[in-house]
């Protein structure tokens, strides 16, 4: 709702820095007047989504749960395949783009493939991701995130532990059989939201320490050992209910939404900073109508501000109904006390030229022990990896934009990062 203007959306809305409006034509919902969408996903230059509604290309053709926008027509199709029915596959991952897309949920047909939990996507359509065939066939399995990381795949849901009896939430498959992730063993609480940075692995849900997981709510993999981050994040006054739901970086500072009021001791109310070494309370009083905690459940940035989704229904009591953009900078609240982590730190010592550039880009200063440049777009995602020739950057192919270059040595360390406009 704008002031005066209302524009009726179901499931999908855009918002243009100024108004809401729909996105592409109307949807029409699924049952009813309810329609849900998983979440949206850039993949390959596309603008995916996967959700509880029918998607009715231009020639009527009616497929539900999968889709792709196309803004030459500023329509929604069908993308990969129809699928008349939805089924249990309600997820598109990993959030964080990584080389590989896969179709998650619980067991369900996509595609006109017999039932499972995860697909792959492959030359143009879904496939059955084969390694999950590995896994103890159970009615109620269900898988969440599949993601590569340091050469490994990651699996994290509800399924049966194909290793011993029981059920497992994160497992890894290292291209022939399965293990358990090191410090992480059966069943230790849902994993919500993942995030890899700096070769580095972050992890947030419902996990707690007393349960013994190696943080509580949140915590960060190197490949071999785990951190707590100062010893994570707390609900008062009930520890159980805990949970950590979202991540996004900003700032290079890693922001976490969900359901707690304390992270290392500091009050913080569902929405915390990261920075590294501590943890930070980020200002403005998030209020409830019904004075629960605020959960914050989703974030997103988009043309250098940091959007937060939730519960709330006010802050610093001005009415904010369940979305609100932040605008003041890099303040912040109250902090703990920093701690001693071994994450990689980051040397801004690199120089680029021309910046803003829509051409080559060249960089100087590069440090030793270079291995391999990243470039990342504003949302922290892989955009480009070049191994030879790390002092000229090919990248024509990126559309306009703010991105990061990173220098990574042979150990995965960045050593040198440095920001540049694309046009």
């Amino acid at each position: 709702m704008n002031d005066e203007d209302t524009v009726l959306v179901i499931g999908t809305a855009k918002w243009n820095g100024e108004s809401w409006d729909s996105l592409g034509h109307r949807m029409t919902p699924l049952s009813g007047n309810f329609t849900h969408n998983a979440w949206f996903l850039r993949f390959n230059g596309e603008l995916l989504t996967f959700g509880y509604r029918p998607i009715i290309d231009i020639e009527g053709t009616v497929s539900v749960g999968l889709g792709r926008f196309d803004p030459s027509i500023l329509r929604w199709e069908p993308f990969g395949c129809i699928n008349p029915s939805l089924s249990g596959i309600t997820n598109l991952v990993p959030k964080e783009p990584l080389g590989s897309l896969y179709a998650t949920g619980f067991k369900g047909g996509l595609c006109g493939h017999p039932e499972r939990c995860v697909f792959t996507y492959q030359d143009g359509t879904f496939q059955p991701w084969l390694p999950f065939d590995q896994i103890p066939d159970y009615h109620n399995n269900y898988v969440a995130f599949v993601f590569e990381f340091q050469g490994k795949t990651y699996v994290t849901g509800q399924f049966r532990d194909p290793l011993s009896d029981g059920f497992c939430s994160f497992m890894r498959f290292n291209g022939t059989a399965w293990e358990y992730v090191p410090g992480w063993g059966q069943h230790l609480g849902n994993i919500k939201d993942i995030s890899i940075r700096n070769d580095t692995l972050y992890v947030a849900g419902t996990f707690r320490s007393d349960q013994g997981a190696p943080g509580n709510g949140i915590a960060y993999f190197d490949g071999t050992d785990w951190n707590d981050m100062g010893g994570g994040l707390y609900l008062e006054p009930v520890p159980t209910a805990l949970a950590a739901i979202s991540m996004q970086w900003f700032q290079e500072r890693l922001y976490v939404g969900g359901q707690f009021t304390h992270a290392a001791g500091v009050p913080v109310n569902g929405l915390a900073r990261w920075n590294g070494r501590q943890w930070c309370s980020i200002p403005g009083e998030r209020q409830n109508v019904n004075g629960l905690v605020s959960e914050v459940r989703s974030m997103a940035v988009w043309r250098d501000s940091l959007y937060i989704i939730g519960s709330f229904q006010s802050i610093d009591d001005v009415p904010m109904k369940q979305i609100a953009q932040w605008i003041g900078g890099d303040a912040v609240g109250d902090c703990s006390l920093p701690v001693a982590v071994n994450e990689q730190s980051i040397a801004e010592d690199l120089t680029l030229s021309p910046n803003p550039t829509n051409g080559p880009l060249r960089l100087q200063g590069l440090p030793s022990g270079a291995q391999r440049v990243v470039v990342r777009d504003a949302l922290g995602r892989v955009a480009h990896v070049q191994t030879t020739n790390l002092y000229q950057l090919e990248l024509g192919h990126l559309p306009a934009g703010t991105y990061i270059v990173q220098v990574v040595d042979a150990d995965g360390a960045v050593r040198g990062q440095a920001r540049f406009v694309r046009y």
